[in-house]
């Protein structure tokens, strides 16, 4: 019996050995995981109305900004606490947009929330004209029928002969080059579209001197390049719309450039110069404009303006001196090159071409035969004239525009007028019922926009 007992010993022995041997442990299987943090949660709606194009900034909790592009649902980045409370507001509008907030705050969060909602709308339309002999900028209402309607402060002063007028894609600034005293006059557009003139009025550079000719703000609104003689200067916009010369404030283009335009995404500028070239840049992160490596293209005689269309795959300059309009394509390196037809004729003295936002048709104000050129676009770009090729206008026209919803059109001419169109669903323009709108004297460029 004893040797029983030592020998079922023995096993137990053996058997606890070969388990610590084995790597047995008295720890548990599943060892326990630490405390969870308190539970967090999304916070999140639908965007609706926003136009194809534009983009808005939305803030939570007045940070957290997030960029919407496109409508439906959204969520933002940061979420919040158990009990804690969100405030969603608009940041930034998009342009030519108001959008509104609804169900956009909240408190004693205790699950995702997804019911804000924010709506978008167009905004009301507006139109300012420069006035080169008044010394001033008439502005306008634009009503439903496209008709333009005097504010009750129908134009604001601005320097010595003012030629070109651009707006800031959130249309919360406008800029007026001078063209004789050198300078850049500058507004604040309030709700109602009036313009009030900052308290630095003019941005000048002993070095500009005179004879500016043209404006433009780059779309994201961060930049803003004025042509003069040889040279674009080059500003950087501040939060209160003031101007401020970028690192490099100049750079060279050709003789006598009398317009600049900077393409939808940013990257690239153009500037047709009366040496009868098209100058082209590359725009780099900080503003500054580079000469791409072909520096020019060449056009007609005499170029007076550019446009590009909605796409930012063609481009146009009206050559004033050769009736015609030279038609370019824009590779994805933003240098032009002629189309196979590299010019479309016009009517006598082209000085200004316009294309409408859906990039199907065209139009050019014809100085010399008092007339409006229209055209469709082809899906190469090139220009077509319609039946009837050209409309008449006031008297020696200067200056197109089109209005956004691409309903109506604008001719400025000099006789002191803004002839009205609306535009029918081929293109084609007619003169609206009733005289032309009032300008200043001598109108020279117009531009469009909605708040």
């Amino acid at each position: 019996m004893p040797d029983l007992f030592r020998r079922l010993a023995g096993v137990s022995l053996c058997t606890a050995l070969a388990l610590a041997g084995c790597g047995g442990s008295s720890a548990p299987a599943n060892p326990p995981q630490p405390p969870a943090g308190p539970p967090t949660f999304t916070v999140g709606g639908t965007v609706s109305g926003l136009a194809t194009g534009t983009k808005l900034t939305l803030n939570d909790n007045a940070g957290d900004p997030l960029t919407v592009s496109a409508n439906g649902g959204f969520t933002f980045a940061t979420p919040v606490s158990l009990n804690g409370a969100y405030a969603v507001t608009i940041g930034a509008q998009p342009a030519g947009q108001t959008c509104t907030v609804s169900n956009g705050s909240g408190s004693g969060v205790t699950a995702n929330v997804a019911s804000v909602g924010i709506n978008c709308v167009i905004g009301p339309e507006f139109a300012y004209v420069v006035n080169i002999l008044g010394n001033t900028v008439s502005q306008y209402a634009i009503g439903a029928n496209g008709a333009l309607t005097p504010m009750a402060v129908p134009y604001v002063q601005t320097g010595y002969q003012p030629d070109s007028i651009a707006v800031d894609p959130s249309a919360r600034f406008a800029y007026v080059t001078n063209s004789i005293d050198g300078t850049v006059s500058q507004y604040t557009i309030g709700a109602d579209g009036a313009l009030t003139a900052t308290s630095s009025t003019n941005v000048s550079s002993p070095s500009i001197g005179g004879l500016i000719m043209s404006v433009a703000v780059d779309p994201s609104g961060r930049f803003v390049y004025v042509a003069e003689g040889t040279t674009i200067y080059q500003y950087a916009i501040g939060t209160n719309g003031a101007l401020m010369a970028v690192s490099s404030p100049t750079v060279t283009t050709g003789r006598y450039s009398d317009s600049i335009i900077t393409d939808r995404s940013g990257r690239f500028a153009y500037v047709p110069c009366q040496d009868n070239s098209v100058w082209q840049y590359t725009i780099g992160t900080n503003g500054v404009l580079t000469a791409m490596s072909s520096p020019t293209v060449p056009t007609g005689s005499l170029p007076e303006f550019i446009a590009l269309d909605p796409s930012g795959r063609f481009a146009y300059v009206p050559n004033r001196d050769s009736n015609t309009v030279s038609q370019y394509t824009i590779g994805a390196d933003g240098a032009l090159t002629a189309m196979s037809a590299p010019t479309a004729p016009t009517g006598i003295g082209p000085q200004s071409i316009a294309v409408d936002p859906s990039g199907h048709f065209a139009y050019v104000a014809n100085d010399t035969d008092s007339t409006a050129s229209q055209y469709t676009i082809g899906v190469d770009g090139a220009l077509t004239a319609m039946s009837p090729a050209t409309v008449s206008t006031g008297g020696n026209p200067t200056s197109v525009a089109v209005d956004p919803s691409g309903r109506f059109a604008y001719v400025t001419n000099s006789v002191g007028t803004v002839s009205q169109y609306t535009i029918g669903v081929d293109g084609t323009l007619t003169a609206m019922s009733g005289p032309a709108a009032q300008a200043g004297p001598t109108p020279v460029s117009i531009v469009i926009f909605r708040r």
